[in-house]
């Protein structure tokens, strides 16, 4: 399947990374809870550039000193440990009971944080806002749809006026406002291509983020239909998954601009739903299928195990609410490592092309024609998701497996005529990333669960 832009593009202004060069990896909730007048630990931001992040969330305040200390001081810690922050704080997310003062609030901590600045401390002592560290808004978390309509007051304590206070930013840095995955409650049960269109003419966006989480678990401990045969099997909602990756893609590209998506990583169980706890094959196979359809931020959901809520149990994270590493931040850690690895194939790529090997994933299913630089893809219960980007004038093929719990053998046929460049290890030994030319038009591969092949290919093809 061929991608087009939509009919009469917005145009936006130029997007401008967080970190130049290298896919934002961005971990969320750095602390337990929302606590604006709590210093996060210099060693949280350590902990986060040995998981090889290199953007995090961050809540902040400013309407007491302790609060501004708290945001000013854990923003140094950020910048020295070269951790790109992504920050927001209450006023942002339409809190109740804020209607009256909240657009001041907001206004006036934007205004305190946008720029460097110095103030007085509680010591009386002169100390940096450290506003350097500040390299994105995040303005709203999984808006309604009513949320993302226009009001007729300019100055109304509403999404789309604090979002346009956020682009007067002089150094144009991205605004994030995080949208649901698929029509449901928070779209009030809208089209959800009305509620997409909702966003992208009332806020002209260049970022498109949103989550959506498909890999989920039976269990008998919460769900009483379960029973022992299907007791703890994984489902995969691939169709909704490849569909939205594909709808943020399209929508990136008619606004010329970007998009960002989520992956599982703290367990959670909500309602009678297991999110499981994030093995390195599912947040593998999240993460790179977002790459593979150009993705250029891969956001982490979340970093610290947080507070149960009403309508969420929240079983496991990265790393627990002491900050201790859970067996998902070394998970976590070699897949972030990965991507950083294959910056030139992913930073700024462009979809191109993408199909389904198999049925029922979703999607066109790869033809007789083939894609891109391949001709086919075949193996033994062989199902993955192929896709043509193109990268600063370079053509690259992804191939991602469906398989997130047991290894595949693909064997794959490319296109004659074409030079064609290996970029993945063929061993537990390899090195990503490094060129190895093929020269042979058929070859066979073991994919690891949740696993992928790069392939770089020079030449014409239709």
């Amino acid at each position: 399947m061929e991608t087009k832009p939509l009919n009469s593009p917005t145009a936006a202004n130029p997007y401008k990374s967080p970190t130049p060069d290298e896919i934002t990896i961005v971990a969320l909730g750095i602390v337990n809870g929302l606590h604006p007048s709590v210093t996060v630990p210099k060693q949280t931001f350590v902990q986060l550039k040995e998981c090889n992040f290199n953007a995090a969330h961050l809540y902040g305040g400013h309407t007491s000193i302790e609060q501004k200390d708290a945001t000013a001081t854990s923003l140094g810690y950020a910048a020295n440990s070269n951790i790109s922050i992504i920050v927001g704080c209450y006023y942002f997310d339409l809190p109740s009971g804020n209607d009256q003062t909240g657009m001041k609030d907001a206004k006036d901590f934007f205004e305190f944080f946008s720029i460097p600045k110095t103030y007085v401390n509680k010591d009386g002592i002169i100390k940096k806002n450290n506003s350097n560290a500040i390299k994105g808004w995040y303005l709203k978390d999984e808006p309604t749809y009513s949320q993302l309509e226009k009001p007729s007051d300019s100055s109304s304590f509403c999404l789309v006026n604090l979002y346009n206070l956020l682009k007067t930013d002089g150094q144009k840095r991205p605004i994030q406002v995080n949208l649901v995955g698929t029509k449901g409650e928070k779209t009030e049960y809208n089209p959800y291509q009305d509620y997409l269109d909702l966003f992208q003419n009332n806020f002209k966006p260049n970022l498109w983020s949103y989550d959506l989480y498909p890999v989920t678990q039976k269990s008998c401990l919460i769900n009483n239909k379960c029973n022992v045969d299907d007791n703890c099997k994984l489902s995969v909602l691939y169709q909704t998954f490849y569909e939205d990756l594909n709808i943020f893609q399209e929508r990136a590209t008619a606004t010329h601009g970007v998009f960002w998506a989520y992956v599982q990583s703290m367990e959670f169980i909500s309602g009678d739903t297991l999110y499981p706890a994030a093995l390195e094959p599912y947040i593998r196979f999240e993460a790179f299928s977002a790459l593979a359809f150009g993705a250029q931020g891969i956001a982490y959901w979340n970093y610290m195990q947080q507070h149960n809520e009403t309508s969420e149990v929240n079983t496991s994270a990265l790393v627990d609410k002491y900050g201790t590493r859970m067996p998902a931040w070394y998970f976590a850690r070699e897949v972030n490592y990965e991507i950083k690895q294959y910056s030139k194939v992913f930073v700024n790529s462009k979809l191109i092309k993408w199909a389904q090997v198999g049925q029922n994933y979703g999607g066109p299913v790869l033809g007789k024609n083939g894609i891109g630089a391949i001709q086919s893809i075949m193996g033994v219960g062989g199902r993955a998701l192929v896709t043509q980007l193109r990268t600063n004038g370079h053509n690259y093929m992804i191939i991602v497996s469906h398989k997130i719990e047991s290894y595949q053998f693909l064997k794959i046929t490319f296109k004659p005529d074409l030079v064609i460049y290996e970029l993945t290890p063929t061993n537990s030994h390899g090195e990503h990333c490094k060129e190895k030319q093929i020269n042979t038009q058929t070859i066979q591969r073991q994919l690891i669960p949740g696993g992928y092949l790069i392939y770089e290919f020079i030449g014409e093809v239709s």
